[in-house]
C-alpha cells in the first residue's frame, strides 16, 4: 500500500509542475546606455493565484542591474532599470513564475545594448617636424560611430603615419556619430623644430654699430681738425701783440 501512496504523489507532484504556469516577458530588443530599460513580466489571468512573478536583470557579467519594481497586479509585475553609462554589449532579462512549493518556470531574453559615441583623445600632441607622427583619437560606441578629425576646415587622416611640418601646428576638431548621437573634442598639436642660425640678422646687428661708431669718429676728428686750422689761419692773419699770451704758439 505504500508504493501505491508514493507513486501518486510523485505523479500529483508532476502533475502540479506541469500545471505552473508560463510567464510572459515584455521587453524591447535594445537598450540605451545611460537611459532606463523598462520591462513587464506576466502571467495569464486564468493562473492560479498562489503563483508569484519576478523579473531579474543583468549586465554581461552577471551583476544584477539598479532597478525598482512595482507589483500592477497579482499576476503583472512592472521593473524599470537604469543601464550604465559604460555598459556595452548585452544584457539577459527572466521573468520567473513560482508556485511554491513545486517549483518555478522562467523566460528569458538578450538584450542588445546601444551606447551613443565617446571619444578618447588626448588634450594635446607633441610633434618633431621630419618626424612621422600620429594623430590618434579614438571612439567608442554602438553602432560603431564614424570619427572625422578637421584642421581649418579640412579633414585630417586619424591614425596614420604621416610626415610632421610646421603648418600642422593647431587645434584639430575630432568628431564621432552614430544613430544616437555625437561627440567632439579639440586636440591641440604643437610642432617642435629646429630654426637656422639668424646669420644675417647677426652680420647686420653686429655691423651698423661699428659703421655708426666709425662714422661719429670720423666726424669728430674732421671737425677737431677744422677747428685747429681755422685758429692756425687766424693766427696767421691775426698775429698777436708780443707778451699776449700764447702769440708764441707754434713758434719754437
Amino acid at each position: 500500500m505504500v508504493a501505491p501512496a508514493l507513486l501518486a504523489l510523485a505523479l500529483g507532484t508532476l502533475g502540479a509542475i506541469a500545471d505552473i504556469p508560463k510567464p510572459r516577458l515584455h521587453s524591447p530588443n535594445t537598450a540605451v546606455a545611460g537611459e532606463d530599460l523598462w520591462v513587464n513580466c506576466s502571467l495569464s489571468p486564468n493562473a492560479p493565484e498562489d503563483t508569484r512573478v519576478s523579473l531579474v536583470a543583468q549586465n554581461r557579467f552577471g551583476l544584477p542591474l539598479d532597478g525598482s519594481c512595482s507589483d500592477l497586479d497579482w499576476f503583472l509585475k512592472q521593473c524599470q532599470y537604469l543601464v550604465p553609462e559604460d555598459e556595452e554589449g548585452e544584457l539577459n532579462v527572466s521573468c520567473e513564475a513560482q508556485t511554491m512549493p513545486y517549483g518555478s518556470r522562467r523566460e528569458s531574453q538578450q538584450i542588445r545594448v546601444h551606447a551613443k559615441p565617446r571619444l578618447d583623445c588626448p588634450a594635446q600632441l607633441n610633434w618633431t617636424e621630419g618626424e612621422n607622427e600620429i594623430l590618434d583619437c579614438r571612439t567608442r560606441g554602438i553602432p560603431d560611430p564614424e570619427l572625422e578629425c578637421t584642421k581649418d576646415g579640412n579633414s585630417v587622416p586619424v591614425g596614420t603615419p604621416f610626415r610632421a611640418e610646421r603648418i600642422h601646428a593647431g587645434i584639430y576638431l575630432c568628431r564621432a556619430r552614430n544613430d544616437l548621437g555625437s561627440a567632439e573634442r579639440n586636440v591641440t598639436v604643437w610642432v617642435q623644430y629646429s630654426a637656422p642660425f639668424p646669420l644675417l640678422p647677426v652680420l647686420l646687428g653686429s655691423l651698423i654699430p661699428f659703421l655708426a661708431l666709425l662714422v661719429l669718429t670720423g666726424l669728430y676728428w674732421w671737425h677737431h681738425h677744422s677747428i685747429e686750422v681755422g685758429e692756425y689761419w687766424l693766427w696767421k692773419r691775426h698775429p698777436r701783440p708780443p707778451g699776449h699770451q700764447g702769440a708764441t704758439k707754434g713758434l719754437p
